[in-house]
């Protein structure tokens, strides 16, 4: 019989998001220019151009199946980040009263996370402002994000295998930098989430009077949702970061002693239960939202924590028995066994009342969960075991004092802070700021001069000219 594998198999109870999608909208039916030199009316024509290409990589992206083909590659993630410096542009042009709304513009929007989406063939809800786009399209980045890391990560699981059986040409990427990738993306995530409950709902609800109170907002636009978004992707990038630690003892037979190139037991049990709590942060932000979320994005929470509890606890017991603590080994290792059968059992009944599209983007295959774990604890068990009966002799460790003895977890990784792009064009922009400069440039050299002079005609000719280049170099962008 084949000792297990040191590494755990990826993805780990992955959620894979469902892209949202939009409805069409033209800028140019609801902003009027208001500038002197009109120089707006290009700028509003390329943002309704650059929200049709979001709004039809979206809808290519949930025709080909998600991460595995839209959600997979990063035209999406191109496509924002041209959408995004225009859209913050005609925010700032309204609020400067550079760009006039002839009506409150309405965005139709597909949520990503609500309950509604199981019954509704086709749930959209309006949302109305400016900045509910803003919201919306930084959630699609976050979600875009998501996906792109959990391809990454698979990719560099069913390369890994590979990689140790040839070497991989210079032109391929390694597991391990596909790890490192995907790890990148998800800290991003987590960023844009927490700029979304830290900046983008505020914003949103201080251009309201009133807020946002009476406005049928699908869970997604809440802060609590978004804060539990922003742990739920740290959290991910963590599990990774452990995975890519592992993958140095990945010919490893799994069980006791350890080698010296694996990494130490007692940081891999702080690393996991780390992962446990903040899934379990996450996991109480999303039930305080009135049961609004997905059932199965809320079990699939509970049981990310419960299967990286199981991992620290195993790995307290691995520490325990490697330091020739024979009584604690087995108590860890004893609770982490219990631990396991219990989420197996628990994994097995809830997935069967899930959907096959919820089975998929969950990850749930027939092997459950804590069945990859129980392997491992049964071997460094019988090990340890047999080691403390034959040669240590102590007393096995109860619950209680165990319990005593678990660390508090440690932070592998953070979040990238998320900085919103300069404004394309208006307010805020490099160009506007350079044709502000010339105008006062110009005032001030024409109120130094003899208007009357010739010289001073002359001066204020040239004046003209050049405030004619900036307002044309503005116009551009």
């Amino acid at each position: 019989m084949s000792s297990p594998s040191s590494t755990p198999s990826l993805p780990l109870n992955w959620y894979e998001y469902e892209l949202p999608t939009t409805g069409a909208i033209s800028f140019g039916d609801l902003c009027t220019d208001m500038s002197a030199e009109k120089v707006y009316g290009r700028h509003i024509a390329a943002a309704t151009q650059s929200r049709a290409t979001v709004r039809g990589v979206l809808k290519e992206a949930r025709k080909a199946g998600q991460a595995e083909k839209g959600g997979g590659r990063d035209y999406l993630r191109v496509a924002l980040d041209d959408y995004i410096p225009r859209l913050r542009a005609l925010i700032q042009c309204v609020a400067h009263d550079e760009v006039a709304l002839t009506t409150e513009p309405v965005f139709s929007w597909r949520s990503t996370l609500s309950t509604h989406l199981l019954s509704t063939s086709s749930p959209r809800v309006s949302l109305p402002s400016l900045h509910a786009d803003y919201v919306s399209v930084l959630l699609s980045y976050a979600y875009a994000l998501s996906n792109l890391a959990w391809t990454s990560a698979s990719s560099a699981s069913s390369s890994s295998s590979q990689a140790s059986a040839a070497s991989q040409t210079s032109s391929t990427a390694t597991p391990d930098e596909k790890l490192t990738h995907a790890v990148t993306f998800l800290c991003r995530a987590s960023g844009v989430f927490a700029s979304i409950a830290g900046s983008a709902l505020p914003e949103w609800a201080g251009s309201r009077t009133g807020g946002l109170v009476g406005l049928a907002l699908p869970v997604d636009y809440t802060t609590e949702v978004a804060e539990a978004l922003a742990k739920i992707a740290l959290a991910d990038a963590q599990s990774l970061a452990i995975h890519k630690l592992l993958l140095r003892a990945a010919h490893h037979s799994g069980g006791a002693p350890l080698p010296k190139t694996h990494p130490a037991p007692a940081l891999l049990a702080k690393l996991h239960l780390e992962c446990a709590e903040m899934y379990g942060a996450a996991r109480g932000l999303v039930k305080s939202t009135s049961g609004e979320v997905k059932p199965a994005v809320r079990r699939n929470l509970g049981e990310r924590a419960a299967v990286h509890r199981v991992w620290g606890l195993m790995w307290l017991g691995v520490d325990a028995g490697e330091a020739g603590r024979g009584g604690e080994a087995v108590g860890f290792l004893g609770w982490a066994k219990g631990e396991a059968a219990s989420l197996s059992h628990v994994t097995a009944t809830a997935s069967s009342g899930d959907s096959a599209a919820d089975k998929k983007s969950l990850g749930i295959s027939k092997k459950t969960k804590g069945g990859e774990a129980g392997k491992r604890i049964d071997l460094f068990l019988g090990q340890y075991t047999k080691a403390n009966d034959t040669l240590y002799f102590e007393s096995v460790l109860g619950r209680k004092e165990l319990q005593a003895r678990v660390p508090a977890g440690r932070v592998a990784v953070a979040a990238k802070p998320y900085v919103p792009p300069t404004p394309g064009f208006g307010p805020g922009s490099v160009e506007f700021e350079r044709r502000q400069a010339g105008d006062a440039l110009h005032e001030s050299s024409g109120g130094g001069s003899g208007s009357g002079s010739g010289s001073g005609g002359g001066e204020n000719k040239a004046g003209g000219e050049e405030v004619g280049q900036y307002a044309g170099a503005g116009a551009y962008f």
